[in-house]
């Protein structure tokens, strides 16, 4: 590191040796520093660019699973996302109708209500026109109180006595949620279609549709697998979000053939609703005894007249406004 000169005539050799020697010797423990400084400086990188890695991902935490937590959250920030998204019109409310607790949970509104059947909530007769007492036919319950109760409303919500009596007038709250003339859920469909939020089916026939969430209406009739393919209707949900509406509006009928169906994807059977202006009768065309199998459907029927039932499964409501509802062959319904 440091060049020796020759020393001057008046300097004794001893004197120049001790500055070479202190010289030297403080140049080689700079050189030793140095080459140590690299060493650590080179033995850190890898550790620090280790270090710096993990911190970039991973929140500053205790927990050894730390890292894994931003892809789960991620997931699930995705998931919400994609759920959120709404289509189709509002839910209708059935208000006193479809309550929880006791006076609500009704399965069936009728003027009577006949045959042989299971059913999962309460029952409600209307007596305007309707039999006294009136006659719930043979029921089932599958539901346990306070929803396997049968309500008996006379003309002007006057209570009746029969199974429960109606003292609190829940059958009579029960119709009005359905079918008042200006608040009721029936009428309450029928003002909301517009040229706008309405797809007008160019056909009755239902089976082999596949429909996302929206208001459908049909001037004639609909019906579901009818032509005898035996294909179902399809009610696909493609925004994710089950809580996405179908309302369907027949100005006139709604029938089903024997083993018909209707597949949901991701769609709850209570946001399905029927509005019917006149009758409904499901199961009932092609009806053979000696065939196993049932008809299946979903959803909550408002119909204007008379609804028939024949070996149907239907997991929902059935509410009529001015006629009998008909339960044939072991019919059954289940809450949605």
């Amino acid at each position: 590191m440091f060049k020796r000169h020759a020393p001057c005539s008046n300097d004794s050799p001893g004197f120049h040796d001790s500055i070479w020697n202190s010289k030297k010797n403080s140049g080689d423990a700079i050189v030793k520093k140095l080459i140590a400084g690299c060493l650590i400086l080179t033995a850190s990188l890898p550790i620090a660019f280790m270090a710096g890695c993990g911190s970039s991902n991973s929140p500053t935490s205790s927990n050894s699973n730390a890292t894994s937590t931003p892809t789960a959250i991620n997931t699930v920030a995705a998931t919400a996302t994609a759920t959120i998204v709404s289509a189709g019109p509002a839910a209708l409310v059935l208000g006193a109708a479809s309550s929880t607790g006791a006076g609500g949970n009704f399965a069936i509104l009728g003027v009577s209500i006949n045959g042989i059947y299971n059913v999962s909530g309460n029952l409600g007769e209307d007596q305007v026109g309707g039999s006294y007492p009136p006659a719930y036919g043979s029921p089932t319950f599958t539901s346990s109180s306070p929803s396997n109760d049968e309500y008996g409303v006379s003309a002007g919500g006057v209570a009746v006595a029969n199974g429960a009596n109606d003292m609190n007038l829940y059958g009579s709250a029960a119709y009005g949620a359905i079918f008042a003339a200006s608040t009721g859920a029936y009428n309450v469909a029928i003002a909301e279609m517009t040229v706008a939020n309405t797809t007008t089916l160019t056909s009755s026939e239902l089976g082999g549709l596949s429909l996302p969430p929206s208001i459908y209406y049909n001037a004639s009739a609909l019906t579901l697998d009818m032509t005898g393919t035996s294909a179902p209707l399809t009610l696909e949900n493609a925004t994710g979000n089950p809580n996405n509406v179908y309302i369907f509006i027949s100005a006139s009928t709604l029938q089903t053939a024997f083993l018909s169906s209707i597949v949901l994807h991701n769609v709850k059977p209570a946001n399905i609703f029927w509005v019917v202006e006149s009758a409904t009768t499901l199961g009932t065309v092609g009806y053979n005894s000696l065939t196993s199998g049932a008809t299946n459907f979903v959803g909550t029927i408002m119909s204007y007249a008379a609804i028939t039932l024949t070996s149907t499964t239907l997991e929902g409501h059935a509410f009529c406004n001015t006629a009998a509802v008909n339960m044939l062959s072991t019919s059954a319904i289940t809450f949605p």
